[in-house]
């Protein structure tokens, strides 16, 4: 018998459960979803610069992970690796618009309300970094996860990405400018070659 979807609080989002590659790809085809801003999904993350890091909000209970926005012209966290095998990343993704005067705020109002529909006082939702998932790092072309003006879909985004650090705990305040700063240091390992061996007969 099939097992019934089974979803969250108020919210039209289902708990998240395991699905191969085939049934992934297919969840984030062309034009079959609509974003915070309610277009349709006709963009993918090739579309863009390939940014690596992402501003997410991470539902711990359930596992859900939601996105508001990428900035598609360029990538806001960077990276820098040192000699010694150092990664650091560190960057600050665009504000998020609080002041309610702005037309984008509605937007993330949206957002909000369906956070809210899961959990009413958002203190199970943390703000994150995510970051795409490695099997799929070469499927950036089938994966339409956002619109022309970057807003992500109103879809759960835990099957496409990781959730990384930890930037806030629980949701319920956010930074009056809006701002969420990132700078980690990861230790990358890097493959030589010993030039000199070769040389030497």
């Amino acid at each position: 018998m099939k097992k019934e979807i089974e979803y969250i609080g108020r919210s039209e989002i289902a708990i998240p459960t395991e699905k191969n590659e085939h049934e992934i790809m297919k969840m984030q085809e062309y034009a079959t979803h609509y974003t915070w801003r309610d277009q349709s999904n006709y963009y993918n993350l090739y579309s863009g610069r390939k940014p690596r890091y992402f501003l997410g909000f991470h539902h711990t209970p359930s596992g859900v992970l939601l996105g508001y926005r990428c900035d598609r012209s360029e990538t806001p966290i960077k990276e820098q690796l040192y000699t010694n095998g150092d990664l650091k990343i560190a960057g600050a993704w665009k504000a998020l618009p609080v002041d309610e005067t702005l037309d984008q705020h509605k937007y993330l109002t949206k957002m909000l309300e369906f956070m809210d529909s899961m959990d009413s006082d958002r203190m199970n939702w943390n703000v994150v970094s995510m970051h795409f998932k490695d099997e799929f790092m070469n499927n950036y072309k089938q994966l339409y996860l956002y619109d022309g003006n970057g807003y992500f879909i109103k879809q759960d985004l835990s099957y496409f990405f990781d959730v990384g650090d930890t930037l806030q705990v629980g949701f319920k305040n956010i930074p009056k400018d809006g701002v969420y700063k990132y700078e980690g240091m990861k230790t990358k390992q890097i493959e030589t070659e010993n030039k000199m061996k070769e040389m030497i007969i």
